[in-house]
């Protein structure tokens, strides 16, 4: 027993030593997390609404990883959007960085007025998509995001009437609608 602690005690300080060490692959990669809002816009008569997103992964040079949730509020429909997020800073000077990403995903809806109407709603999950192009700056371990870009959902749903409506059995009718915006957001992130 007292030969194991003392072998164990021995190895500590060299694997102590060991992570010290620098290694050129890992010393720049970075954690990353950061917060988006801003505005949905759409053609007259479509509504604007409000988007709000919770981003965090892993940053390796140019190259980030990510996953995140969002909250999108349409004039409707309220989304709640889980994605994964692949990001690439095509032109950097001085710290700052022009970039492009992609998130892609699902997203879950809910129609938020589903109780004042005379239907019964059943929503599927639905498929995001949301290309952008943006500008960081940094500021030490502070970043701030300036983006736009173009967010496609796909929503399904089960519209069925109240049976007392019309007095007999209601029908069902499923409906697809895909919720076209331009984004345009501000973030605030750490490194």
């Amino acid at each position: 027993m007292k030969s194991r602690f003392f072998l164990i005690l021995s190895i500590i300080p060299f694997s102590i030593s060991a992570l010290a060490q620098s290694d050129s692959i890992l010393s720049k990669t970075s954690y990353f997390i950061s917060i988006h809002a801003g505005g949905l816009l759409a053609e007259k008569g479509n509504g604007s609404s409000l988007s709000v997103a919770l981003l965090q992964g892993v940053r390796h040079q140019r190259l980030a990883f990510g996953i995140g949730i969002g909250y999108d509020a349409y004039t409707e429909w309220r989304t709640l959007p889980l994605f994964g997020s692949l990001s690439y800073d095509f032109a950097q000077c001085g710290g700052h960085a022009f970039f492009v990403q992609v998130n892609g995903g699902y997203s879950k809806a809910w129609n938020p007025v589903v109780g004042e109407t005379q239907f019964k709603y059943k929503q599927e999950n639905g498929n995001f998509f949301h290309p952008l192009m943006g500008f960081r700056i940094r500021s030490e371990s502070l970043r701030v995001y300036f983006t736009a870009g173009y967010k496609f959902q796909r929503l399904a749903y089960q519209q069925t009437p109240t049976s007392w409506i019309w007095g007999y059995p209601a029908s069902s009718v499923t409906t697809q609608r895909d919720m076209e915006r331009i984004s345009v957001q501000i973030g605030v992130g750490f490194h």
